[in-house]
C-alpha cells in the first residue's frame, strides 16, 4: 500500500526535476518548439505557469489531495500503469506523470512523436532524480494496446477514436483516467472578458485545451465586441510579436 511519507518523497523528488529541467533546458525547449515552426513567445508564459505548479512540491500534494485524496490514494496497491500524450502542447505530461509515479511499480509512456525530443530530455531528468520506473516507448497504438491490456492503471490523452480503442480492448475493472476530443466554449458577459478570451487564444498559439473553438456572447455587447475584438487580438498578437523581436 502507499504510504503518505512514500508519497510525498516522491513528489518532492518529481518537484525536483521538473524545476531543473526548466531552469536549464529553457532555451532547449525554446529550439524545439520553434523548430516545429511554433512562436515560442506564445508557449512561454502557460509553460512558466505549468512548471512553477508542478515544480513546487507544496502546490502537488494540495492538487493531489483535492483531485484524488490521500486517503483514496492510500487504498491503491502499486502496479502497472501506461499513459497516452498528445502533441498539441509540448511536455503536457508533467500535468499528469505525477499522479502515476506513487501507485507505479513500472510506468509505460508513449509521448507524441512531434515532441519526442523534449519528453525524452525531461526523462532524462526524472530518471536523474530517482524515478526509474518511467520506460518511453514508439510503439504503433495497435502493439501498444496488446501489450498494456493487462495493466493496472491508464491515462489516455488523445483523439475519441484512440481512446475508444483502448476502451474496447482494456478490461472495464481497470482503472482509467481518459482525455478525449473536446470543445471548448467562452462566454462573454461584459466587455471585460475580452481579454482573457484573447488570452486562451493566443496561449499555446490557440491549441491548448481551453483555446477556445466557439465564443458566446452577450446580446446587448455583441455590437461593440465585435468592433473591438479583432483591433485586440492584433494588439496583444502584436506584443508577442514585437519580443520576438527584442
Amino acid at each position: 500500500m502507499i504510504r503518505q511519507k512514500e508519497f510525498q518523497f516522491l513528489l518532492e523528488k518529481y518537484s525536483e526535476a521538473i524545476n531543473e529541467f526548466w531552469l536549464k533546458e529553457k532555451q532547449f525547449i525554446k529550439r524545439i518548439i520553434e523548430k516545429k515552426g511554433r512562436n515560442f513567445n506564445y508557449f512561454e508564459k502557460p509553460l512558466f505557469n505549468m512548471f512553477i505548479t508542478f515544480g513546487d512540491k507544496d502546490k502537488l500534494i494540495e492538487r493531489i489531495n483535492l483531485d484524488i485524496g490521500f486517503k483514496n490514494l492510500n487504498k491503491l496497491r502499486k502496479g502497472k500503469s501506461f499513459i497516452l500524450t498528445p502533441g498539441n502542447i509540448p511536455l503536457i505530461e508533467i500535468q499528469y506523470l505525477y499522479f502515476l509515479i506513487p501507485v507505479s511499480n513500472k510506468i509505460l509512456w508513449r509521448p507524441s512523436k512531434k515532441y519526442m525530443e523534449l519528453s525524452k530530455k525531461l526523462l532524462e531528468y526524472l530518471k536523474k532524480h530517482g524515478l526509474k520506473s518511467i520506460k518511453i516507448t514508439t510503439d504503433d497504438m495497435g502493439k501498444i494496446i496488446r501489450k498494456v491490456k493487462d495493466f493496472d492503471y491508464f491515462v489516455l490523452i488523445g483523439t475519441d477514436r484512440t481512446l475508444n480503442e483502448f476502451r474496447k480492448n482494456i478490461d472495464k475493472t481497470k482503472k482509467i483516467l481518459l482525455y478525449g476530443s473536446r470543445t471548448s466554449a467562452s462566454i462573454i458577459l461584459d466587455l471585460k472578458g475580452m481579454k482573457y478570451v484573447i488570452k486562451d487564444i493566443i496561449y499555446f498559439s490557440h491549441s491548448g485545451c481551453l483555446s477556445p473553438t466557439i465564443i458566446f456572447v452577450k446580446k446587448d455587447i455583441f455590437k461593440k465586441f465585435q468592433e473591438s475584438f479583432k483591433e485586440q487580438l492584433i494588439k496583444f498578437k502584436n506584443i508577442f510579436n514585437e519580443k520576438e523581436k527584442l
